[in-house]
């Protein structure tokens, strides 16, 4: 299969009779599939026992939903602890999916644990594997095996999501034996398209290109973690990184950006955004640094997705972060909400604890809220 495309030619005839006329057909399916490679971390295993369990949940990274729960476990055999891992699919459209494993031990080496075949169907959504090391051969070298008392596996799994592309892509009647042999298609012949779906392939495909790590040329270091991307995406979704690659910046020379004032889970849900447009299940407090990020690196989509989210969901525990926040940034708009809101809930909000914050850290701008109940 060159290139993992699989060509499939097929001849239809009559029996007993001739056909009334040659035709030719060519059809293409594509097969939608994701690649997904994650670190996978167990602390105090030397406690871990028969019956205990630690779970991995896989979401999908175009739409964020439920793929599949990973529950990791002990089982006793004769002599021994084995380690399994059982896989529980949402998806019904997963049939068939492969599963490796390695550990990585104290010297940052990876030591092969095996490579599993997953079969599903509606009737049978769990399956279990069970990895090539015992929990006694690895407290056996602990120190190298399980440094710090964790037990951390780096597993890559891919599955098939089902077609997400199918097309008719030429219907040609009255050929020639050569004309179907040399799969040349005249001018004069008209072809038959079936539409396809509106599904974006455009972000699916970037976002399987950021996943995967195709042809990136550029790292964005974030504390112990890297991520690569592409100078080309980064340019066309941000002014800052377009002014940043266009110049003579020591960090292009480098083919690296280091980021100091972010964390790594912010850069990761900024990137997905840059390249499908998505954004993964938020909470205030995500929101909140994405919105600073998308402020740093003036992603305005991102930012004002991140505005109205937070607009949506103030709360009394929160508000005065976010007036912190909105106040940093200079959002009018956003600090307006929010004072208002404090207004409404004047009593509430300013016995708070997050007040009592808020007036140590930035007394003027405590000060100017409380104003606003005078102007009213």
């Amino acid at each position: 299969m060159p290139q993992g495309a699989l060509t499939i030619r097929c001849r239809m005839w009559k029996t007993n009779e001739e056909a009334n006329t040659d035709g030719q057909c060519i059809a293409r399916t594509r097969i939608g599939v994701e690649r997904r490679a994650f670190l996978w971390k167990t602390e105090h295993f030397t406690f871990f026992h028969v019956g205990g369990e630690e779970t991995y949940r896989l979401k999908s990274t175009i739409d964020d939903s439920r793929i599949m729960s990973l529950k990791l476990f002990l089982r006793k055999n004769h002599r021994s602890d084995a380690i399994l891992i059982k896989f529980t699919c949402f998806d019904v459209s997963i049939v068939f999916s492969t599963f490796k494993s390695s550990l990585v031990d104290a010297k940052g080496d990876y030591v092969d644990c095996g490579q599993h075949e997953l079969w599903f169907s509606p009737t049978l959504q769990s399956t279990e594997c069970m990895l090539s090391l015992s929990k006694d051969t690895l407290m056996g070298n602990k120190n190298l095996y399980l440094p710090f008392d964790s037990l951390t596996l780096y597993c890559e799994q891919i599955f098939s999501t089902g077609s997400v592309f199918e097309d008719i892509e030429c219907t040609a009647y009255g050929c020639s034996n050569s004309f179907i042999t040399n799969n040349v298609v005249p001018a004069h012949i008209k072809t038959a398209n079936i539409k396809i779906s509106e599904t974006s392939y455009l972000k699916m495909d970037l976002g399987s290109m950021l996943q995967n790590n195709i042809l990136c040329d550029v790292k964005l270091c974030v504390e112990s973690e890297t991520f690569s991307a592409h100078w080309l995406i980064l340019s066309a979704r941000s002014l800052v990184f377009r002014t940043m690659f266009q110049s003579d910046m020591k960090e292009k020379a480098q083919d690296r950006i280091d980021i100091e004032d972010l964390k790594p889970d912010t850069v990761r849900r900024m990137l997905l955004y840059m390249y499908t447009d998505s954004l993964e299940e938020l909470e205030w407090k995500t929101a909140s640094d994405l919105y600073y990020a998308a402020e740093k690196y003036q992603i305005m989509t991102l930012k004002d997705k991140c505005s109205s989210f937070l607009k949506s969901n103030l709360t009394l525990t929160n508000a005065c972060e976010i007036l912190l926040l909105s106040d940093l940034l200079q959002d009018k708009e956003l600090k307006s909400t929010v004072q208002n809101f404090i207004m409404k809930n004047d009593k509430s909000v300013i016995n708070s604890s997050s007040w009592k914050l808020l007036m140590k850290d930035n007394l003027p701008l405590a000060a100017e809220t409380m104003l606003l109940r005078f102007k009213e």
